[in-house]
């Protein structure tokens, strides 16, 4: 299924955009079922610094065996902060897609929202005030880089934090914490992360629920 735009049709054109910025360096395919209550991915190889590796045991077979997850409390909950500068602002929802991928480690795009519609988007879906994207997210856990193919990037539609209408982040250190990939209706992925973006940064935890309009 075409992953589907959370933002609505008037903003086709910037999610091209971070389509087109979000893609897998490496050459490897990147890419939700059940509406989920909480609120949106290819890994290279680890490239040195302290980040390691996600443990690379989920191909589809594996993917199955972590049916049975562990995530409850506040593990289940979204809470980010963007800070630009001298403002900020939070995210409380998460959303993730499966990923079109032949890497051993399956990814999912994962999207953190502030306003907008909580159930899982389509082309007619509100545009949320503000989004970050987080491309090739490894459904291992572990912590990844950039390094690993890891991206994030910025829009903030309402420009309560920036004038930019895309802002990418320079570095990405994310934790997958912990993950369901089978059955789709159930899947989710839990996330602590910190980026990096010029002037400013993303933190905190973040717990996506699966959509299949967002699968690739």
């Amino acid at each position: 299924m075409r992953r589907a735009s959370t933002f609505g049709f008037a903003f086709a054109c910037v999610l091209a955009v971070v389509a087109a910025c979000t893609s897998d360096p490496a050459g490897s395919s990147s890419g939700s079922s059940a509406d989920g209550g909480s609120s949106s991915g290819s890994s290279g190889d680890a490239a040195g610094g302290d980040s390691a590796a996600p443990d690379a045991g989920g191909n589809d077979a594996g993917r199955d065996a972590d049916a049975a997850g562990t995530c409850d409390g506040a593990c289940k909950t979204t809470s980010l902060t963007v800070t630009i500068g001298a403002k900020s602002g939070p995210l409380d929802r998460a959303q993730f897609g499966f990923n079109t991928t032949d890497g051993a480690v399956p990814t999912v795009q994962v999207e953190a929202h502030f306003g907008g519609d909580p159930a899982c988007p389509s082309q007619t879906s509100p545009t949320p005030d503000r989004t970050v994207v987080f491309a090739n997210v490894p459904l291992a856990k572990g912590v990844a880089t950039e390094a690993n193919g890891l991206k994030a990037t910025l829009l903030d539609f309402k420009g309560d934090l920036t004038t930019e209408p895309i802002v990418r982040a320079t570095a990405v250190k994310l934790t997958v914490v912990d993950f369901v990939s089978a059955p789709k209706a159930s899947s989710y992925v839990a996330f602590d992360v910190e980026a990096t973006f010029p002037g400013g940064s993303v933190k905190g935890h973040a717990y996506a629920t699966h959509c299949d309009s967002m699968d690739d």
